[in-house]
């Protein structure tokens, strides 16, 4: 059994990608920069290894933290249910009820444990299928940085669009694969529950999507959510996120051979670059986010936001110099984190992220929902 005629583009984020599928399925086509900028997803996330766990390998960094399904739901009057389960075998019939009412269902999973059973078109490219070198490329690139940590990551999101039990055969969607992938059925089981230590383990977690009839209109949905995601990103109590998360990057990263060991150090310096490149689309999901101003610009007819799309975009641009330059010397570590080039970028980004925020702070009203 497979959801038919199942609608999938490639796309940055597993999250937003996921969704915009989804809502398209239904009858809401979207861009996934919409839902991205919808979810108030993009911040900042800086937390350091912790000196006494064993399983903290490589220091965080990433450009969104809190893609919130609670948040652009309630904007697009999504309902949606939010699944925990127990055991194994729930999980499964709950997954496999939603497939047979022709449901797609979104799967939280650790990614490294069906890795090597993905593959990628091997037809031309072409509009269904772009650029399938680098779908390859991302499969390569994934399976060097998950080669270097002795702990499976979670917290990745896959789309279930179909199964056959008889053949142990799960059929799934990655967002940065255009074909659909089939690996056993057993095996994604292991990945939605992993039986070993996991970063982030899924614990089962599974979402289904039920759309209104009509959807709101968006202008109020765009204010509301620039709004949530600039006062999240200035004033986050946390200092692991937001603002502040880049300022101490900034402060900390000269030290960061004093502050962990090499092998941290250097797994560090190639995570921040496929973290920013292979899964945040360029810049730590800024170039993704400056996208979503450029559409929110042009049906609002704003052009303050106009100038902001371009701002993040330039903004992109300065974090893919700095994880580019982390990547090509994280074999030489203590001489990359104490690059006059890559620390000056630092200081202008710790300034330009700040100015930027607040301006959008300054231009964003909020009024009623049907404004």
């Amino acid at each position: 059994m497979i959801l038919s005629q199942y609608p999938h583009r490639l796309s940055i984020s597993c999250r937003s990608g996921s969704l915009r599928d989804v809502l398209e399925y239904h009858g809401f086509p979207f861009s996934e920069a919409m839902i991205f900028g919808l979810a108030s997803a993009l911040s900042f996330a800086y937390v350091r290894p912790s000196p006494t766990s064993m399983n903290t390998e490589f220091v965080l960094i990433n450009g969104s933290i809190h893609f919130d399904y609670h948040e652009i739901s309630s904007l697009l009057r999504l309902h949606y249910s939010n699944y925990f389960p127990r055991n194994d075998s729930d999980a499964w019939e709950i997954a496999r009820q939603a497939i047979k009412d022709k449901q797609p269902v979104l799967l939280s999973t650790s990614l490294p444990i069906y890795l090597p059973y993905l593959k990628t078109s091997q037809v031309p490219s072409s509009i269904s299928t772009p650029k399938s070198e680098n779908q390859q490329r991302f499969i390569e690139q994934s399976q060097q940085i998950f080669s270097r940590l002795r702990t499976p990551v979670g917290n990745h999101i896959t789309q279930l669009i179909g199964y056959d039990e008889d053949k142990n055969e799960a059929y799934i969607l990655e967002n940065n694969i255009s074909i659909v992938q089939t690996i056993p059925l057993s095996v994604l089981t292991e990945s939605r529950n992993p039986k070993i230590e996991c970063i982030k383990s899924p614990n089962n977690e599974m979402m289904i999507f039920y759309p209104p009839q009509k959807m709101p209109s968006l202008n109020f949905a765009i204010n509301t959510a620039i709004y949530r995601m600039v006062h999240s990103f200035l004033y986050s109590s946390y200092p692991s996120s937001g603002w502040k998360a880049i300022k101490n990057l900034k402060d900390d990263f000269p030290h960061w051979p004093e502050l962990m060991s090499n092998d941290k150090l250097q797994n560090s310096l190639f995570m921040m670059h496929y973290l920013s490149e292979t899964t945040g689309g360029g810049g730590f999901y800024r170039k993704l986010y400056s996208r979503f101003l450029f559409e929110a610009a042009k049906i609002l007819g704003d052009t303050v936001l106009l100038e902001c799309s371009t701002e993040y975009r330039e903004i992109a641009t300065m974090w893919r110099q700095v994880t580019n330059l982390c990547m090509n010397g994280a074999l030489q570590p203590e001489k990359t984190t104490r690059n006059p080039e890559l620390l000056e970028l630092l200081n202008i980004l710790v300034i330009r992220e700040y100015d930027l925020a607040r301006k959008l702070e300054a231009h964003i009203k909020l009024g009623k929902e049907n404004d």
